[in-house]
């Protein structure tokens, strides 16, 4: 999984061996829990 801020390319990555949907809500809590600025949009892919 990985988060990216557009403006200043500041990134967030976990690596995980699966795609479950309690993974996913887990790296999103830990990648807010960890930018140093407040996020207000999240977009997102599915690949």
């Amino acid at each position: 999984f990985v988060a990216i801020d557009r403006a200043t390319r500041y990134v967030y990555l976990e690596l995980h061996d699966n795609k479950r949907m309690d993974t996913a809500t887990a790296f999103l809590q830990n990648a807010l829990a960890q930018y140093p600025f407040k996020v207000v949009k999240i977009m997102e892919t599915e690949r």
